[in-house]
């Protein structure tokens, strides 16, 4: 999707006793998640894309200091597969 070229969107499911985390419904067909859609990152347009005309500007980077409490425990909680 144009403007994920950086950066990208992951589904997390809610580590086992976590009161206050709610998971997310699992996407719909129309959300991207097809083998097609999958298949577009990978064309050499995207891959190897035009530099552009005028460089962007510079963002400021998220830091993990800068994540809530709750979301650290997410991220460091063991992984719930079997």
């Amino acid at each position: 999707m144009y403007g994920h070229d950086y950066h990208f969107h992951i589904r997390i499911k809610c580590p086992p006793g976590a009161g206050g985390c709610e998971s997310q419904p699992e996407p719909s067909t129309s959300e991207g998640c097809k083998p097609a859609d999958l298949a577009y990152w990978f064309k050499d347009s995207i891959l190897h894309p035009k530099p552009p005309k005028e460089p962007p500007k510079a963002k400021t980077a998220d830091h993990a200091s800068a994540i809530a409490a709750a979301c650290r425990q997410v991220l460091a909680a063991p992984d719930a597969r079997p």
